[in-house]
């Protein structure tokens, strides 16, 4: 196969309205998958890895006239009528008319894809990391929106972070938000570095794993260097997998977004796990070291053996997130812990901490009040997302369980957000509503979407390197909540069901909807003033 296939680019769909809106998503040609169940994070879980240039797409999809909107305009805004985006989109089908790529082979470029207001113009931007680019050392690559060049690669990026170190995959977690409470744009990055993925690479140094704040810029540079970062926060042992996973959100509600970094992995008495957290402010130190308790706050448990292993096995060893189910304004730390045996062997379980202005700085979940979701063995629940999905206005608690039931279809659970939603623990079948997979081990994740069809109501991206047809081609689905209104019983069958929007990939045994990637967005690329 040529090196041509490898490329992404811009598709132009013949708009019915004169109008179009554009979606990125990523394609990683090659093998990436972990083996184990719940280990399929490509190679974040120091699993083989064998991948060629990567690949992103931006397509520009019909859509509806809304009406001139604003650029600062929240992404949870309608973007217009429901069948904006409906049917199949087989992208084997479509003719690039504009492309870019890669500069090596095992790049990675569209590990992770983003979008903001960067250079604050009527465009959004499009922010891809490239974790391998120059020898494993990683990058993070900004494109202001409306490029009209033909071929882009890493190196046309208006805007280039250049990790340093090499074996520390600078860009495998990217996050945006605004920790200064300026109005501008400020992009969190992480890598990864520890004695297991260095197992597969090279001799271990002794280097720490960092995480990386870059402020916004009125007018950004062209070349950055991680280590020019603004705010720099260390790890306390390169074996802990500091940077395992990010976020940044009002967890206090103060005006100013938090920056919340995982931890999984073990200290001397087992694998802990820990999540950080740091107050958003205006003047930020240019380091915080957790070696030295330079934190605000930090979630932990004090015993190794609490309930069988909710501790030992790791909090947030498979996925964090934020989102108010509680609906009081402030942010929560939702964690999927997909290592937690407490209920049988592949089990896995959900935790959230609720967000509040007086969180104390040290979190036992032996003895602090917490919400947590059990599963059963074998269910391997490892993801966990929110969205508005009942349109009540709170955020709704979401958790994916892929290899879950009698028949391993597994499902997605949803828990409707509460604002007298207690603390305590639940069973995964205390749901509120069910999406079943549509055949045994297909591997799913799932994303909450805000308002995509214009319902009042959050939607879901489900995704599945699988692919629809269980071809390995791989898939994202976007169903919408008002979808669901019709169903007798609160559950969604795919095996019956069709999604309301399916994207198919090229070809297989890629990582296309893989279900621990981040790299489907929605974006006003091309400067429409749509709001998404």
């Amino acid at each position: 196969m040529s090196s041509n296939t490898f490329k992404y680019g811009f598709f132009n769909l013949e708009p019915r309205y004169g109008v179009s809106r554009d979606i990125s998503v990523s394609l990683y040609p090659g093998s990436c998958r972990g083996e184990s169940m719940g280990n399929d994070h490509g190679f974040r879980k120091g699993s083989s890895i064998l991948l060629p240039i990567a690949l992103v797409f931006i397509m520009a999809i019909p859509a509806a006239i809304i009406g001139q909107g604003e650029k600062d305009a929240p992404v949870s805004s309608p973007i217009g009528m429901q069948d904006d985006f409906n049917g199949v989109l087989d992208l084997s089908s479509i003719v690039l008319e504009q492309n870019a790529f890669g500069d090596e082979y095992l790049d990675w470029a569209g590990y992770v894809v983003k979008k903001a207001y960067i250079n604050n113009d009527m465009n959004e931007d499009l922010i891809i990391s490239a974790p391998g680019y120059n020898n494993t050392r990683g990058g993070v690559f900004i494109y202001y929106g409306w490029s009209e060049d033909r071929e882009l690669s890493l190196r046309d990026a208006d805007v280039r972070i250049d990790g340093q170190r090499e074996m520390g995959f600078f860009g495998l977690n990217v996050e945006c938000g605004d920790v200064n409470n300026d109005g501008m744009v400020d992009i969190l990055v992480s890598g990864f570095k520890d004695t297991y993925i260095n197992s597969h690479f090279t001799t271990l140094d002794n280097f720490y794993p960092e995480v990386y704040l870059f402020l916004g810029e009125s007018v950004w540079d062209s070349e950055i260097h991680s280590l020019d970062a603004d705010v720099i926060f260390i790890g306390q042992d390169p074996s802990h997998g500091f940077g395992w996973d990010i976020e940044l959100g009002d967890v206090t509600s103060d005006g100013y977004d938090d920056v919340v970094i995982s931890e999984y992995l073990e200290d001397s008495s087992g694998y802990h796990g820990w999540v950080y957290v740091w107050e958003g402010k205006m003047a930020l130190e240019p380091t915080y070291n957790v070696s030295l308790g330079e934190y605000d706050h930090r979630i932990f448990t004090s015993n190794s053996t609490m309930e069988g292993g909710v501790g030992y096995w790791g909090i947030a060893s498979s996925d964090l997130t934020l989102g108010d189910v509680n609906g009081d304004g402030y942010q929560d730390i939702i964690m999927g812990s997909d290592m937690v045996n407490s209920r049988g062997m592949g089990s896995g379980e959900a935790e959230v901490v609720f967000g509040s202005r007086n969180l104390p700085a040290e979190i036992d979940l032996m003895t602090y009040s917490y919400v947590r979701v059990e599963s059963f063995p074998g269910y391997g629940l490892s993801m966990v997302a929110t969205t508005d999905f009942d349109g009540d206005g709170i955020d709704d608690l979401i958790v994916c369980a892929p290899y879950g039931f009698f028949d391993h279809k597994g499902g997605i659970f949803i828990f409707y957000g509460d604002l007298l939603m207690p603390t305590g623990t639940l069973s995964i079948l205390d749901y509120d509503f069910l999406f079943r997979g549509p055949s045994p081990y297909w591997g799913f994740g799932v994303k909450g979407i805000d308002d995509l069809n214009g319902d009042g109501r959050g939607d879901l991206i489900i995704q599945s390197d699988n692919g629809v047809d269980n071809d390995g081609k791989g898939c994202y689905c976007i169903i919408y909540s008002n979808s669901t209104d019709s169903l007798y019983d609160p559950i969604y069958y795919m095996q019956f069901e069709t999604p309301d929007f399916i994207i198919k990939g090229i070809t297989r045994n890629t990582l296309f909807g893989n279900r621990y990637l981040d790299n489907l967005v929605f974006l006003d690329y091309y400067g429409n003033n749509y709001l998404e």
